[in-house]
Parts: C-alpha cells; sequence; structure tokens
C-alpha cells in the first residue's frame, strides 16, 4: 500500500511509513485540540498572576487535577533559577531578528532576517 500511494504522491515509501506514524502519534497526543502540555515557563506566569489571590499550592493542585500536573516546588525551582546563557542569547537574536525583519518591511523571511545583521538600505 505504502508503494503504490507513494509512487502516486512522488514519495519514498519510507517517508509515507514516517508520516503515518506520526499521525498516528499526534493523534494520540491530541496536538489539534491542544492536547501538549503548554511549557513550565508559562505554567509559572500563569501561577504568578493568581498566586496573591489563592496561593501556589492551590493553584498547582486545581492544575494538576485539570490535566496539566505541576507541583509547587517545580513553580519554586524555575523561579529560583535565572535563565541560561544560551537562553538569553537566544531572546536577543529573536529580538534583533524582528527588528531587521521589520526594517525591510516584512520582506526579509526568517532566514535572512537572521542572516542579516544590518539591514540593506535599497533607497
Amino acid at each position: 500500500m505504502f508503494r503504490r500511494v507513494g509512487e502516486q504522491l512522488w514519495v519514498s515509501p519510507e517517508t509515507l511509513r514516517n508520516w503515518t506514524a506520526q499521525a498516528e502519534v499526534d493523534e494520540e497526543l491530541d496536538v489539534s485540540h491542544g492536547g501538549v502540555r503548554p511549557p513550565t515557563g508559562s505554567i509559572v506566569e500563569y501561577i504568578d498572576q493568581y498566586r496573591h489571590r489563592f496561593g501556589v499550592e492551590s493553584i498547582s493542585w486545581t492544575l494538576t487535577a485539570a490535566g496539566m500536573p505541576i507541583a509547587p516546588s517545580t513553580h519554586c525551582a524555575f523561579k529560583a533559577h535565572p535563565s541560561s546563557k544560551q537562553a538569553l542569547r537566544d531572546a536577543e537574536s529573536l529580538v534583533e531578528s524582528g527588528r531587521v525583519w521589520a526594517a525591510s518591511f516584512g520582506g526579509y523571511g526568517a532566514r535572512m532576517a537572521h542572516a542579516e545583521p544590518e539591514p540593506v538600505n535599497l533607497f
């Protein structure tokens, strides 16, 4: 089956098998309906928004009961350890790439905006 369909799509049977396997994994995770847990940083920001009103532990229990497990100690550990140097460099690079992209009036794609240290003045 993979061979016949692969020939019609001009892809190898192995590629088609990989796509099918990935689709099955995505379906199990229910990626299309938000079945994947958000990053820990996003959860910590949410907890920080409401911790003065409800407390970290009660928010953690509620999130865990809702299928988004996070321990109060995870919140504390995340807040105690600053971002890595790599994460800070990535954030700076993202800001710079956005500046270059905006200066090119959206004409540069992600690769060009990342590669170009200064936008070329075309006018």
